[in-house]
């Protein structure tokens, strides 16, 4: 069976090719109706209330690691715990068991349980759970048989889920609930002066997701079980959920968390092979726009807008 092992290349060539169709699940749109809500207000010229909606731009400080430092603080007794980097630490503990029982009916709130039995409490709101991958093992006997889950959340900050590498938890567990390792890494966040409008409609939250596709959705590589390479298109992209999120920027020598919207999707390849991934995008096409426009230097992510 072949793996998808690189996803998404962008192509850049003077050949025009038709974009991936786009099919947004009436979750997601349910989803951003709820998020247009109104967050706030200002005077507009004749004195009268505008209502629109805006979030801070968060800073990333490299140069310290304050709230990483606390969390080992916080560490309860027994934990092993083994630091991976300057904002990343392995921790385990054998005599640690860890509630199954809701998996298969609910598996938001086992893993909320679990949150509350492995973290301090002050951190225990921090994290959200992105997906669930499960271990598998086969024998003549026994045939296929699940052998433990591991548990992958990201940070959340400011109700915005934050899409970068450096802020996650994963909880790795044993089939029978015992606990067998969990990596945690944070950094030192804080929301500066900046203020970016992201007051848009549906319309517009689907113009930009369609803009970007267009953009950079044309290819991708696959590798098959020999290594052998091959180029397929990109026929459809589902969009199955959506949440309010932070992704990473580069500000000059800054790093910084500019708000956006996460859609998890599934990738529809020409040779019918699928493949899930998540595409972040600004709310709209303008609030990136107006934001790059005072902000020369600035890139965002692997996506150009």
């Amino acid at each position: 069976m072949s793996k998808v092992l690189f996803i998404i290349v962008v192509f850049l060539n003077s050949v025009t090719f038709a974009k991936p169709a786009l099919i947004v699940g009436d979750n997601v749109k349910k989803n951003l109706k709820k998020l247009h809500r109104t967050d706030s207000w200002q005077l507009n010229q004749n004195g009268k209330k505008k209502l629109r909606r805006t979030s801070f731009i968060v800073e990333i400080d490299e140069s310290s690691n304050n709230t990483f430092r606390n969390l080992k603080k916080l560490l309860k007794n027994g934990y092993e715990y083994s630091e991976n980097g300057r904002n990343e630490l392995s921790m385990k503990n054998e005599k640690v068991h860890l509630d199954l029982s809701d998996f298969d009916s609910n598996r938001v709130l086992c893993a909320n349980k679990m949150l509350r039995t492995v973290l301090p409490n002050d951190y225990v709101n921090q994290f959200s759970l992105v997906s669930v991958d499960e271990r598998r093992s086969f024998s003549v006997s026994q045939g296929v048989k699940v052998e433990g889950l591991t548990f992958n959340f990201k940070r959340v900050f400011k109700g915005r889920i934050v899409r970068n590498n450096e802020n996650f938890l994963k909880i790795r567990v044993g089939q029978n609930g015992n606990l067998e390792s969990v990596d945690v890494a944070l950094q030192d966040l804080k929301t500066v002066a900046e203020e970016i409008d992201i007051d848009s409609d549906l319309d517009e939250n689907e113009a930009t997701l369609d803009s970007v596709l267009n953009e950079n959705f044309k290819f991708a590589y696959i590798y098959d079980e020999n290594g052998l390479e091959k180029k397929e298109k990109i026929e459809k992209v589902e969009t199955g959920s959506v949440a309010e999120a932070y992704c990473e920027i580069v500000d000059g020598k800054k790093k910084k968390l500019f708000p956006c919207l996460s859609y998890a999707s599934k990738i529809n390849l020409s040779g019918k092979r699928k493949f899930d991934y998540i595409i972040d995008v600004p709310h709209s096409r303008k609030s990136w726009s107006d934001y790059h426009a005072k902000k020369s230097s600035i890139k965002f992510g692997s996506n150009r807008f």
